[in-house]
């Protein structure tokens, strides 16, 4: 980031992606993360045969489509003034269904813009998106145009740190459609050498696809974080996810790893 802010061309974070990132405990964890799974993943494998896979085949479980990254994409960052700062991408081919057909390389065209504020303990956070879509094979074969936005905050009150966000994700399909609304509400709780974290997401899916039923997925992870020094840390991470749609599937992960950053 320059005085002048910054330009990149080729593949780019979206602002929708860093905008999650800013605001939820887990960060950019998509192993752990309830906002992640909740946006950009599915913890319920649509085809039932693979391997973990829960036996929920849906065809509207996209949630956000084409990935945190874009590919042939433009980025335009500014320089903070007086705590705000703005960010928008651009791409002519936004997701690997669309990047590897040439015949759809018009199609896919998707953008993002983000505005963010941060002063003393506050930081706020406001982005959309906009995706098209037109692949030929899943889960883009049935899409045609998704938007979405979310306003997220974290508070440091230096015994602990809050985050919320509200989220909503409507995807035009060419057989219906459906609408996503997320809330997150988290917390991180440093001391000494430790830290605690927790999260909680309830998403509720509005389906307009014939008479498919509606669906709610909750999703809530707890986790334990100890500072060997600088660069080496270990963590204790619990996640349990469970859809109801309109029987009920769950899963939990229970995770034990040891970091070191070079």
């Amino acid at each position: 980031m320059t005085g002048v802010g910054r330009f990149q061309l080729g593949r780019q974070s979206t602002q929708y992606f860093l905008a999650v990132v800013k605001t939820n405990p887990f960060g950019d964890s998509f192993g752990y993360s309830p906002m992640i799974l909740n946006t950009f993943g599915t913890a319920f494998d649509p085809n039932p045969t693979l391997p973990g896979g829960l036996g929920v085949s849906d065809a509207r479980r996209s949630f956000i489509l084409n990935d945190s990254g874009w590919s042939n994409a433009a980025q335009v960052m500014t320089p903070v003034w007086g705590g705000f700062s703005a960010g928008a991408v651009y791409s002519f081919a936004s997701g690997s269904n669309d990047q590897e057909d040439p015949a759809n390389t018009a199609s896919g065209k998707s953008w993002s813009g983000q505005l963010s504020y941060r002063a003393g303990p506050l930081v706020a956070v406001g982005v959309y998106q906009d995706i098209n879509v037109n692949g030929n094979s899943p889960p883009a074969a049935s899409k045609r145009e998704q938007t979405a936005w979310l306003l997220g905050a974290a508070y440091d009150l230096k015994f602990v740190r809050l985050f919320d966000q509200y989220q909503n994700i409507e995807t035009d399909i060419s057989v219906g459609g459906d609408e996503d609304t997320s809330w997150q509400l988290g917390f991180s709780a440093p001391f000494c050498k430790h830290r605690i974290l927790g999260s909680y997401v309830r998403t509720d899916t509005d389906a307009q696809v014939g008479t498919a039923p509606s669906e709610t997925r909750t999703t809530w992870a707890i986790g334990y974080g100890y500072d060997f020094s600088r660069r080496t840390d270990g963590y204790i991470n619990d996640l349990s996810d469970e859809l109801d749609a309109p029987s009920t599937k769950e899963r939990t992960v229970f995770g034990v790893d040891l970091r070191h950053r070079f």
